[in-house]
């Protein structure tokens, strides 16, 4: 029973869309009308500015972390109910049931999941890589899985279980679903990369 709520804590506070409560409340727009048409961050930020759109990725980032974090530490939660509360949580925010389960990309909600089940171990890393293959490549969704691959990284030496693993596979599906089209674009190095390679190859 304290497993299922949790659970049903998780899904219900992941399935809050805050970018666009935060659109409609400071806006009064909805931010799906700009960018490419998703209820998430990135758009409110387009939208808002920075201010609206970093509250969006702060409280999209915290309505993952504080159950999974709670539910670890305080209710003695482990091994697959933490991937099962993960899971509950990218799936309410993928496909909230609030608009017509069409969600956001789970980007930010990936990230308070692993930094609540590291235990903030894995926030380093994570901006580290996040930095580094932005600053090689233009395609921001192959920036996102090269640090999945870190992230996995973490995971076979930390704790090399079933549960870990299938949750990262699952983790690693929704993003690839979610962003089906922008992977089509393919890596896509950065003008200074280009120009060093073409200088060696002269």
């Amino acid at each position: 029973m304290i497993l299922i709520f949790w659970i049903l804590v998780a899904f219900f506070l992941s399935s809050i869309p805050w970018a666009m409560v935060l659109g409609f409340l400071f806006l009064n727009r909805d931010i799906r009308e700009v960018g490419d048409n998703n209820p998430g961050g990135a758009n409110a930020w387009k939208m808002g500015g920075w201010k609206i759109g970093l509250s969006a990725v702060l409280l999209d980032l915290a309505k993952a972390f504080v159950p999974i974090y709670c539910a670890i530490n305080f209710a003695g939660i482990e091994s697959w109910g933490i991937s099962a509360l993960a899971v509950a949580s990218l799936l309410g925010h993928a496909f909230t049931p609030f608009l017509k389960f069409r969600g956001g990309k789970s980007l930010a909600v990936t990230a308070g999941i692993w930094a609540a089940i590291s235990n903030g171990w894995l926030v380093i890393p994570v901006m580290i890589s996040l930095a580094t293959f932005h600053s090689l490549q233009r395609t921001h969704v192959w920036t996102i899985i090269l640090t999945m691959i870190v992230i996995l990284s973490w995971v076979i030496l930390r704790y090399f279980s079933p549960s870990m693993i299938i949750l990262w596979v699952f983790n690693m599906n929704l993003i690839v679903l979610k962003h089906r089209n922008e992977i089509r674009e393919g890596v896509i190095p950065r003008n200074w990369l280009i120009n060093i390679v073409r200088k060696e190859n002269d």
